[in-house]
């Protein structure tokens, strides 16, 4: 049985520079690394496939690759008009990398509200699930394309003891650890506050990303306007 169901993911490129015949090798690797690595961990599948932004079918689920975001809190998360998830990504040399951690956190949560109930510090949170924020600077290479480092099952919530480590590539040894460049959301319930712990330039902090409520976000997803939040303070991030 597939727990999350089975989606599909459009590949597109509205960029010039950046043809269909150079979409297809790196869909075919994210194809590689949702079936062989993602999916035995999290029983969550997914077709991957590149399209002509014309051409996408009916049912994908686009990650669309721009030269110009405009605003660069535009880019990662979204849901249309119909709340279905897209990703916008920035044209750049690591595109491949960046549309990696886009597919796979589209797949864990499509929607970007799964909170999941855990502890941090002896204090109950609750954590936003994203899969490659607390490692998101660690990749591995699949036929020559660069791919994202993901969290595995119980890196959340340690309800299961995992033998060796908490991400694929064995970065993040322990439930909520936050690696180089990596960050973790959760919402404490006591101040009904948005916090995020992050990992930049050497410096391991906690940010007060504000309060929480429908009207703050303006009807985003949580991950969406989480994200844009951690854009202001961190512009670099994923």
């Amino acid at each position: 049985m597939i727990i999350g169901g089975y989606h599909n993911i459009a590949l597109v490129s509205e960029v010039p520079e950046l043809p269909l015949a150079d979409l297809t090798p790196v869909a075919a690797a994210l194809q590689i690394q949702v079936q062989r690595d993602f999916f035995p961990i999290w029983n969550r599948i997914a077709t991957v496939a590149a399209f002509d932004p014309k051409k996408i079918p009916h049912g994908f689920w686009p990650i669309r690759i721009q030269a110009n975001i405009g605003d660069p809190n535009a880019a990662g998360f979204h849901t249309d008009a119909n709340n279905q998830p897209f990703a916008l990504i920035a044209y750049a040399p690591d595109w491949p990398l960046t549309a990696s951690h886009e597919c796979l956190e589209m797949i864990l949560d499509p929607w970007g509200n799964w909170l999941t109930p855990t502890v941090r510090n002896g204090q109950s949170i609750l954590v936003l699930r994203e899969a490659c924020d607390p490692c998101e600077d660690f990749s591995y290479q699949i036929n020559g394309v660069t791919v994202s480092d993901f969290v595995k099952r119980g890196y959340y919530t340690a309800a299961v003891p995992l033998t060796g480590s908490y991400s694929f590539m064995g970065i993040l040894k322990h439930p909520l650890e936050v690696v180089t460049n990596g960050y973790l959301s959760w919402l404490d319930p006591a101040t009904n506050h948005w916090f995020q712990e992050t990992y930049f330039g050497g410096v391991d902090q906690v940010v007060d990303l504000g309060p929480n409520s429908k009207e703050v976000r303006q009807g985003k997803a949580l991950r969406e306007w989480v994200d844009e939040q951690s854009r202001k303070i961190h512009p670099k991030k994923r």
